[in-house]
C-alpha cells in the first residue's frame, strides 16, 4: 500500500536518519543560516531563536567565565565558539559530522565531538552548565533521555538551558 502513515522507530534508527539526513544538509544550512548564526562573528554567536535574540543580551546562562559547558545540537559550533570566546570551557556536541565539520578552523577552535544527544559520551559532572539552542531537542525520538543525559552529566545544581521553535512560529 502507498499509504502515508506512521510507525514506531527505534532509537538507532532514529539517530541513523537524523545523522544522514544532517550531514547530506550542513552545507546548505551553514549557508543559508550561518551568517544570521554568527559564522561572521569574531567568536561566533549564541543565537536563541528565530528572533535574533543572543546570550549576549539575555544572559540566560549566567555567569560563564571559568565555567565547563556543554552546546548540545551545536551545529557549525557558534554557540560553542561564542561561550569559549567568553572565557567558558566550551564543548560542542552535534549528531553530524557535516555540521561540526563546518566548526573546523574557525577561531576560537573548540572541542568538537560527534554523538547521540541521548547517549552523551562525557563523566557524570562532567560540566557546569549546558545549553542548547534550538538544536538536538526537536529533532530526537525521546526527549526525555536527553534531559536524563544532561543532567547526568551536570553537576549538581548545573543550569540546562535550551530553546525550541514554536511550531506555529513558521506559519508566520
Amino acid at each position: 500500500s502507498n499509504r502515508v502513515g506512521r510507525r514506531p522507530l527505534a532509537a538507532e534508527a532514529s539517530v541513523r536518519a537524523s545523522r544522514s539526513w544532517w550531514d547530506a544538509e550542513a552545507g546548505a544550512y551553514a549557508e543559508e543560516h550561518g551568517r544570521f548564526l554568527g559564522d561572521d562573528l569574531p567568536g561566533g554567536a549564541l543565537v536563541w531563536g528565530p528572533e535574533g535574540w543572543t546570550e549576549a543580551e539575555l544572559g540566560l546562562l549566567g555567569p560563564v567565565v571559568g565555567r565547563r559547558v556543554l552546546e548540545v545540537g551545536a551545529g557549525g559550533a557558534q554557540g560553542a565558539r561564542w561561550l569559549a570566546s567568553q572565557g567558558a570551557s566550551a564543548v560542542a556536541l552535534d549528531v553530524s559530522h557535516g555540521m561540526l565539520r563546518h566548526a573546523q578552523g574557525l577561531e576560537p577552535l573548540v572541542p568538537l565531538v560527534q554523538a547521540d544527544a541521548a547517549a552523551l559520551p562525557f563523566s557524570s559532572g562532567s560540566f557546569d552548565l549546558a545549553c542548547s539552542a534550538y538544536g538536538a531537542v526537536p529533532f530526537v525520538a525521546d526527549v526525555q533521555a536527553v534531559f536524563a543525559e544532561v543532567a547526568r552529566v551536570l553537576v549538581p545544581g548545573g543550569r540546562w538551558v535550551f530553546s525550541v521553535t514554536h511550531p506555529i512560529r513558521w506559519a508566520f
